[in-house]
């Protein structure tokens, strides 16, 4: 037996008017049983779905008695009209935001739907058979009803994954304004321990302020996913979001960001009560690690001298000034010196592994670290000159350049 069908979801035309006419006793019954139909899809879902049951309490009678009868005037419109609707004539949108605002998961969602449809289909086969309608015409009739349900349940599930989607970016939005105000100062006691405990974060722990910056090919996304994952302890999470091409956020401890590229400031560990004091900390100390082109993650111990020199531009120029600027006069000499000097304080001023590093005799740097206290006229003896040497030389490498700077 075949059924003919248009492009449509139904009958074809001079089909669908005599089907109506061999299905009309049907339809009858199925009108004039409505109220009991209802109630029958009702109680169906009651006893078989579990988000459905008494005790679950997630689905009122007041919610689903008018999503049962709305299947019921829609399979009979199908029947009458000898044509299933497609996806969005079906005008289920309230249901699935309803369903899904009522905690009812997905699966379990179209479940039902489609056992309340069964609960009618059912039913409108056995009247068929009571009233003796020609077996084609029930087939043609119970295949349009499984158009329809298709065409229901698409448009559910449609609905549904756009709702999930405005939920989630209004949950999304919620949680980075709580994090900025709370960031910022801008929460009182009572707002932030009743926000707080919605995010997990424990107010009787300390945590970290994180405030990160990608660097070269190093993804946002892919950077909070590492400091979220790097800082997980015991059971506590990290709260990170991304504002303003940075991810911000508190850490139960210091993150883990491995092998990526990033520059990333933390504050000390402190109770979210002083959650704006540390994220102005860790503002700070990723300035100044960005200032001097540094990658990883830095505190105020990682970071030392370095926050005053940053603090301090005019001595670092006249530090530069004092020790670096004159070696400008000696060309690609002076450049060395400076390389020298640099590598010098990086191997904790030992002359060995300074020459292991440049590949060069020790007496090489002997001489080099010679020439410089010769034409600067200072003594590397000096415990003054020693660190106000180290500071020019950090201040100068935060530009990343091994020419002297220029005198004048």
């Amino acid at each position: 037996m075949s059924i003919e069908r248009d492009g449509n979801r139904g009958l074809l035309n001079g089909d669908r008017e005599n089907l109506a006419e061999r299905l009309g006793p049907a339809i009858e019954q199925l009108t004039s049983r409505v109220e009991q139909l209802a109630e029958q899809q009702a109680q169906t879902l009651r006893e078989r779905s579990p988000s459905y049951q008494p005790d679950r309490n997630r689905v009122p009678d007041e919610a689903l008695l008018p999503s049962a009868h709305r299947n019921l005037d829609r399979t009979i419109r199908t029947l009458q009209d000898g044509r299933a609707p497609r996806p969005e004539q079906v005008d289920e949108a309230w249901v699935a935001r309803e369903r899904t605002e009522q905690g009812l998961p997905a699966r379990e969602m179209l479940d039902a739907y489609r056992l309340a449809h069964r609960v009618v289909r059912d039913t409108f086969v056995q009247i068929a058979a009571e009233h003796n309608i020609e077996p084609t015409a029930v087939m043609q009739g119970a295949c349009l009803l499984w158009d329809m349900v298709d065409a229901g349940a698409s448009q559910l599930y449609a609905v549904r994954k756009e709702y999930e989607l405005a939920i989630a970016r209004c949950d999304e939005e919620q949680r980075m304004g709580f994090l900025k105000d709370m960031l910022r100062g801008g929460l009182d006691p009572a707002s932030l321990r009743e926000a707080a405990a919605s995010y997990g974060l424990d107010l009787g722990r300390p945590y970290v302020v994180v405030r990160a910056r990608p660097r070269g090919a190093t993804s946002l996304e892919n950077l909070q996913r590492q400091i979220e994952a790097g800082s997980r302890h015991h059971g506590h999470a990290a709260l990170l979001g991304i504002v303003d091409g940075e991810v911000i956020g508190v850490a139960p401890h210091r993150p883990d960001i491995g092998d990526m590229t990033a520059t990333v400031g933390i504050s000390v560990p402190a109770h979210l009560t002083e959650a704006s004091q540390s994220f102005r900390s860790a503002s700070r100390m990723l300035d100044v690690a960005t200032q001097f082109g540094d990658i990883g993650v830095f505190n105020l111990n990682d970071l030392g001298l370095r926050v005053a020199m940053a603090g301090e531009p005019e001595l670092a120029t006249l530090l530069v000034r004092r020790y670096l600027a004159p070696l400008g006069a000696h060309g690609d000499f002076g450049a060395e010196l400076i390389a020298t000097l640099r590598e010098y304080f990086a191997a904790g001023r030992q002359i060995t592994r300074t020459a292991r590093k440049l590949n060069i005799h020790p007496n090489s740097i002997r001489y080099r670290l010679h020439r410089f206290e010769e034409l600067i006229g200072v003594s590397l003896e000096d415990p003054r000159v020693l660190t106000e040497l180290w500071w020019a030389l950090e201040c100068s490498d935060a530009h990343r350049t091994d020419t002297p700077v220029a005198t004048g």
